[in-house]
Order: structure tokens, then C-alpha cells, then sequence
């Protein structure tokens, strides 16, 4: 990273989950400090934990967030050895105040939050002035080499072109033939830009980790029900002939996530359903053999009404859990999730989208 913002020139700094992205980043932010300013832009989710592992690894840099009234003003005192935290929703609606201060450094957290150039989001990221830009993603491709453009649009404009150009040379040949040498080229082309481990190249230097796969088997009802949801869901698709493709694409993927929530918990379809879950009586297990041993865990789901039916399971049962969603306010998140790491309780309920960070 050093070497690219002494060339002049944007990192993407792409290491699997677990690897350190933040604390590489928070390694480059100290060294650059005396220089000037930096922001680092980050979905709200990740602002907590930014501002304590800014504390925990790099006291000496000041901590700013971005409080509601004069941001204007907040920004333009910003200076040698602050950091500047602020979502990407704030990018956004400060893009003008942003774009005005030269910053020395810049990240972008989730990075791939930009992916699409036509977003009011993206176009306030590339609004803003810095001497070094660094994007944060363990995803930089999440659907389609396309999705790289953008990326690199804000880390070193030029390099791949202009995006007709770059959707001729890239994208369309390596749609048409997975095998062809367009792929090869381009990653040739962002190399020197694209700072990525995987774990399998560290293995060696991180601590073991055990994985237990546990099946679990619809009971006989379950299974009944599931599969009324799925012919129902057939019938849904067999009428779609008024639908356009997109709304097609839209449909199928609605029927797709009832079918995974029927397999989850009957309840989550029908919520006044007798048939009990299969999934909940298996957690139930597992929990009570974690807190007879005075284990800790996380319980992730993408669904927030699974984790209501979880919480209610677990307040039948007597045992203690903090939760967190998208619509818990961020302080209070920080709050959660200090309270977990001092053990006020033996399980954090936690939704996929809002606990992912690093």
C-alpha cells in the first residue's frame, strides 16, 4: 500500500474475511497521518467497530464522527492525524462538503457498496479529493467482471478506460467464453493494484478452526408443507407470461426465499401453523449443551423473523441473548456488542446483513 501511494496510484486491498483488512488499513492511515486528513467510508454497521479498533491499535490518531448539524463545518476542521468516520448514507448527503476538503487518504470500507456507477453513492465517491485511495472489499466481483470498472474508476481513473471500451474488451468476450484470454488480460492489468491473500495462502500463520456441518431433517409435516409451498411456487411461475423479464427474475427469486424460509421454520409462512419446527428443536440442543458448558456463540440468519422466533424460543427457555438488527441505531449496536465481549450473555442474536463486518 505504501508503495502504490508513493507511485501515485489507488489499492485495492481485497484479503479474504478474517485476514486483517481493517488493521492493514488502520497500519496505513497512521503512517500517512502527519500529512493530512483521512475519511474512511463504511457502512453503519462497521462504524463501531472502526472506532474501536482505531483505539485499541492507533490512539495517537483522533477519532472523529461526524455529528448531526453543520457538517460543513465539522469537515472543514478536519486535519493532520484526524480520521473522519461517516456511512456511506453521509457521503451521500454531504457529497458537496466532502468533495471540497483534499483529503491525504481515503477508504472506502465494503468497497463493492460502489459497484454500480450509476448510484447516487458511487457518484459521491468520485467526487472526492485525495492523494491516496484505498478501497476495502473481499468481494470486489460480486456478479460479473463488469462490476470491477467502477471500482478501479475510483481508485485509478483511466486504467481500464472508458466503460463502452471496456465492456467491448473485457465484459462481452468473457461473457461469450469463460475461457478467454480477456479474463487473463484484465487480471494481468489490475495485478499490481489488487492486494489479495486468501486464507489457504496464510493457513499456517491462523489459529485452527473446527467446522461441524449439522443436518437437520424436516419432520414428516414439515416436509408436507414444504412441499405445498414448492408446487405452489410452480404454479406462481407457470403463470408469469404477463410478467417482464426483470419482474420474472423478481418473482422466481420471491419464490426461492419462501421455500427457504419454509425449511427454516414452518412459522415464517403461516404464522399461526402447529407444526413445530425441526431446525428449532436441533438449536435448542445445541444451545443447552453450549450453556451447560459455559460456552459463548454468535447465531446469524438472514431472515429478522427468524431471529424473533429464536428470541421468543429462548425467553421460553430461560436463557439470556442480546440481539441486533438493521433498525438497532448504531451507538446502541456498539453498546451490544461491548456488552457481549464482556459476557452479559451466553448468545448474540444477530442479522446477517448488519453483523457482517471484519
Amino acid at each position: 500500500m505504501t508503495q502504490l501511494a508513493a507511485w501515485g496510484a489507488g489499492a485495492c486491498l481485497a484479503d479474504d474475511m478474517g485476514l486483517g483488512k481493517t488493521v492493514q488499513a488502520i497500519a496505513i492511515l497512521l503512517h500517512r497521518a502527519a500529512d493530512g486528513p483521512a475519511p474512511v467510508i463504511a457502512p453503519a454497521s462497521v462504524l463501531p467497530n472502526w472506532a474501536s479498533e482505531l483505539l485499541k491499535f492507533a490512539p495517537e490518531l483522533r477519532v472523529k464522527q461526524l455529528q448531526p448539524g453543520n457538517r460543513e463545518q465539522q469537515l472543514e476542521q478536519a486535519a493532520a492525524f484526524d480520521v473522519v468516520l461517516a456511512t456511506y448514507g453521509v457521503l451521500q448527503s454531504e457529497a458537496k462538503a466532502f468533495a471540497t476538503i483534499d483529503w491525504h487518504t481515503i477508504v472506502l470500507d465494503e468497497a463493492h457498496t460502489i459497484k454500480n456507477y450509476q448510484t447516487r453513492t458511487s457518484k459521491a465517491a468520485m467526487m472526492l479529493k485525495g492523494n491516496f485511495r484505498l478501497a476495502l472489499t473481499g468481494t470486489p466481483i460480486q456478479n460479473h467482471v463488469g462490476e470491477i470498472w467502477n471500482l478501479f474508476n475510483f481508485l485509478n481513473p483511466g486504467l481500464l478506460g472508458d466503460l463502452p471500451n471496456f465492456r467491448k474488451q473485457f465484459v462481452t468476450p468473457a461473457a461469450n467464453n469463460p475461457e478467454s484470454m480477456a479474463k487473463k488480460h484484465l487480471k494481468k492489468l489490475i495485478a499490481p493494484f489488487m492486494l489479495r491473500r486468501l486464507k489457504s495462502d496464510v493457513l499456517e500463520e491462523l489459529p485452527p478452526k473446527t467446522e461441524i456441518v449439522k443436518l437437520v431433517n424436516l419432520s414428516v409435516d414439515e416436509a408436507s408443507f414444504y412441499e405445498a409451498i414448492r408446487r405452489q411456487a410452480i404454479k406462481h411461475m407457470q403463470e408469469r407470461d404477463k410478467l417482464s423479464a426483470a419482474q420474472q427474475h423478481i418473482k422466481a427469486l420471491q419464490e426461492i426465499t419462501r421455500l427457504r424460509m419454509a425449511a427454516c421454520n414452518p412459522q415464517l409462512i403461516e404464522a399461526e401453523t402447529d407444526i413445530a419446527s425441526s431446525k428449532m428443536a436441533a438449536f435448542k440442543e445445541i444451545v443447552e449443551e453450549l450453556t451447560e458448558n459455559n460456552h459463548r456463540a454468535l447465531v446469524f440468519s438472514q431472515f429478522t423473523k427468524h431471529l424473533s422466533l429464536i428470541a421468543k424460543a429462548l425467553d421460553s427457555w430461560g436463557i439470556d441473548y442480546l440481539y441486533l438488527d438493521g433498525s438497532t441505531p448504531i451507538p446502541t449496536r456498539e453498546k451490544l456488542v461491548k456488552s457481549f465481549q464482556g459476557g452479559k450473555a451466553p448468545l448474540f442474536l444477530i442479522s446477517l446483513k448488519a453483523g457482517v463486518w471484519d
